[in-house]
């Protein structure tokens, strides 16, 4: 796939959808969902949507994340109570706020601890022991090596939500490349094409998708092959999509572009709409040209309308060397004519 994560048409894996379990739960708000299990299969992007789709209900639906979030921003602010009164250990409010940074710590490990066990419930059981592999030699537990290939002595990862990215970027890479998101990110601005006859709406809710996957992908920068001048991959705006949408377009949409339009587009609806008429002009003007050049094979050639071409060519050739004569006598007395004096 020349370094691609992703087909442009995701292909279906007919043995991993047959074998595909699904498990009803029920949301907060007493609703009730349907996830498909995890499982390793040749189609890369179906491993990644349904890993994707449990960690949102881990995270989002079950408000888990945000339950620990909170936890670890008043831990923030315990901490700074015990940096202030660190001299005076005596103090009254020291001893208070590490009681409290003690019990909420003790609260986050238990939301974190949730969270991984959640999302290792939605494992299917063929490559639930590499989930386990991935918490058995990380979390608690020295020596570890981190994202950076590091190995680590001294601290170990505990039950914070850091640890939960670390083992999701881990898991990823059970499946994914260690920059899958940089090779992504180029896929996207540098090699994607639009097909002709996928429709541009559809096309550009596609480049939208892919980018989307980004986030979630590990990348180069939390990797051995990071440097001090390796940065961050993010996902593209909206506007960064509409303007490589334009990008993408034949050249002969991008000179109507600059004809109609002024500046490059701020608008994702704006340069979806201007693909999809382009795209019905074209469509239209092959119809014509099909219907007419079908009419003509159809229609038989008699001496009469073979007469009535010859006499129409001539009539337009002698039209035209007329014209040519005309532009050449011009031309000649335009050149003989004496220079105005100043």
């Amino acid at each position: 796939m020349n370094g691609n994560v992703f087909w442009y048409v995701p292909i279906v894996d007919e043995e991993a959808e047959s074998n595909a379990q699904d498990v009803t739960v029920k949301l907060p708000n007493d609703t009730k969902t349907t996830i498909t299990k995890i499982t390793h299969s040749v189609n890369k992007e179906l491993f990644l949507v349904r890993s994707i789709v449990v960690k949102n209900h881990v995270a989002k639906d079950l408000g888990l994340y945000a339950e620990a979030e909170g936890h670890e921003k008043e831990m923030e602010k315990c901490q700074i109570i015990i940096d202030r009164y660190y001299q005076d250990p005596e103090a009254e409010q020291q001893d208070q706020a590490l009681e409290d940074y003690t019990k909420l710590e003790k609260l986050r490990d238990e939301v974190v601890k949730k969270m991984l066990d959640t999302f290792r419930h939605f494992i299917h059981e063929d490559v639930r022991h590499i989930f386990d592999d991935v918490l058995s030699s990380k979390l608690n537990v020295t020596p570890w090596v981190n994202l950076y290939g590091v190995e680590e002595t001294e601290e170990e990862l505990g039950f914070t939500l850091w640890a939960f990215d670390v083992v999701w970027m881990f898991w990823m890479r059970s499946v994914f490349q260690v920059d899958a998101a940089d090779n992504t990110l180029e896929y996207l601005l540098y090699i994607i094409k639009k097909p002709r006859f996928v429709a541009p709406r559809i096309f550009v809710r596609r480049v939208k998708q892919l980018s989307s996957y980004i986030t979630y992908l590990p990348g180069a920068y939390y990797s051995s092959q990071a440097t001090s001048q390796t940065t961050g991959t993010e996902k593209l705006t909206d506007l960064q999509v509409a303007q490589l949408a334009l990008r993408l377009c034949p050249p002969a949409w991008k000179t109507a572009w600059k004809m109609l339009m002024t500046g490059m587009p701020q608008d994702l609806e704006e340069i979806i709409q201007f693909m999809a008429l382009q795209e019905f002009f074209r469509r239209l003007i092959s119809t014509v040209i099909s219907v007419t050049s079908t009419v003509a094979l159809q229609t038989p050639i008699t001496p009469m309308i073979a007469a009535s071409t010859r006499r129409t060519v001539v009539r337009r050739g002698s039209l035209v060397e007329r014209r040519s004569r005309t532009i050449a006598s011009c031309s000649s007395r335009r050149s003989l004519r004496k220079p105005r004096r100043s």
